[in-house]
């Protein structure tokens, strides 16, 4: 009876295992999960929980059990929780992996293929990923619906410039600027149809582009660097020379200009004293390689050379500190399922970067795209062939888009998208 009763006192008691559940072995329990189920459901179990995983300090410290926890690491990742909360990096980088493990194996890979009858030089993805602007040698602009998946372009502006569409850079969901070989840069409005807002010439080729609301910026093959304002009309507000060779990447970082050049230089232009502050932020570590595409956002600037190096700086306060360089053939992987790429791929270009909270996105002319974590040092997720040399890629929402020399626009998706 004692035995009886002392069984029901139990089963009556308000106290769970989960209640006693020392945290240590909690969280050693919560090491094997996905961050999206702590979030999303155990989080939502009891109020132990859910306290337990709103300590920031959790998060901190299951990254840094990610990853090798190096000074190049601790860096990288600060400057990244400058704009995210922990938890919010751990749930990024989680998600990332998941979706581009077993190398893509959670997204769906769109084609689109000889719609343009030469080479695709540049993508963007606009309104949340489900547009995407594609640019070709064949002097047109296509417009591709992402969501419907239609293998014709919602447009495409065939005669969109009277030379090679090289590259693009978006203002807003409705309004874009195109730069092309045909000496000028051009602003787009895009609702229904594509319409022509004003052109910007310039004396050569427009080899790339950048914008803000105030400003467009060029970068020319003369080679120069022109800044102009869409409300003052044609008129360049002025243009300065900072590289003995063609300019073929340029990057608004708050108040600076950092433009990148075949003389294997990477200059960064003062737009509040009108002055070049640092002539080649690559000087101690180009050894005869340059900078072909450039990628900033959260206090980091990419660089990405013609040899398959990535230079990561910190831009803040305008510093342009070093942070690391390193190839991006010479990472581990981070799981096992992954293969390296196959022997007797030389890398070339680094071509085109994306970088975020939770991956770096690299498409070089090898003919692969590799998608990285976004730590510092970084490891391969998942590694992307192609049939031609990639040329451009853009991540927006989970949303891939990527060209290519053989004439196509590939963009991958999620298969089953996040609620």
């Amino acid at each position: 009876m004692s035995s009886h009763s002392s069984m029901m006192d139990n089963s009556d008691s308000d106290e769970s295992p989960f209640q006693i559940l020392p945290v240590e072995v909690f969280l050693h329990i919560c090491s094997f999960l996905d961050t999206r189920f702590l979030l999303k459901t155990l989080r939502l179990v009891c109020t132990r929980f859910n306290t337990i995983l709103s300590d920031e300090s959790v998060w901190k410290l299951r990254i840094a059990r990610l990853i090798s926890v190096n000074p190049c690491t601790q860096s990288a990742i600060d400057k990244l929780s400058d704009y995210f909360s922990w938890k919010e990096l751990s749930y990024h980088i989680d998600y990332q992996r998941y979706l581009w493990g077993k190398n893509g194996a959670n997204m769906r890979r769109i084609k689109w293929q000889d719609i343009h009858y030469s080479s695709v030089d540049c993508v963007k993805l606009i309104k949340g990923g489900t547009l995407c602007l594609s640019g070709s040698r064949d002097r047109a602009i296509g417009v591709w619906n992402v969501e419907d998946e239609s293998p014709a372009p919602l447009i495409l502006s065939t005669s969109a410039h009277d030379g090679w569409v090289w590259n693009f850079a978006v203002q807003s969901d409705e309004q874009f600027y195109s730069a092309s070989w045909d000496h000028s840069v051009k602003q787009w409005n895009l609702n229904v149809t594509l319409d022509e807002v004003a052109r910007f010439p310039v004396k050569t080729a427009a080899l790339c582009v950048d914008c803000r609301e105030d400003l467009i910026v060029a970068g020319t093959y003369s080679p120069q660097v022109v800044l102009f304002d869409p409300r003052a009309g044609p008129t360049p507000l002025k243009q300065y020379t900072s590289h003995r060779q063609s300019v073929i990447a340029v990057c608004l970082v708050d108040n600076y200009i950092v433009s990148s050049s075949s003389d294997q230089t990477v200059s960064v232009y003062d737009l509040r004293t009108d002055s070049v502050i640092f002539q080649n932020i690559m000087r101690k570590r180009n050894r005869g390689n340059f900078g072909k595409s450039l990628s900033h956002k959260y206090n980091l600037l990419y660089v990405g050379d013609n040899v398959g190096n990535l230079h990561v700086f910190d831009s803040k306060d305008g510093s342009f500190s070093h942070i690391q360089t390193a190839h991006i053939e010479n990472v581990n992987v981070i799981d096992t399922d992954v293969d390296q790429t196959p022997p007797g791929h030389a890398t070339n270009q680094v071509s085109s970067i994306w970088h975020g909270p939770g991956c770096v996105i690299v498409g070089s002319t090898n003919k692969y795209v590799r998608v990285l974590t976004a730590t510092l040092p970084h490891m391969l997720i998942a590694h992307l062939p192609y049939s031609g040399e990639v040329t451009s890629v853009d991540y927006n929402n989970c949303t891939l888009a990527v060209g290519t020399t053989d004439n196509t626009v590939e963009v991958w998706k999620p298969k089953n998208p996040e609620s």
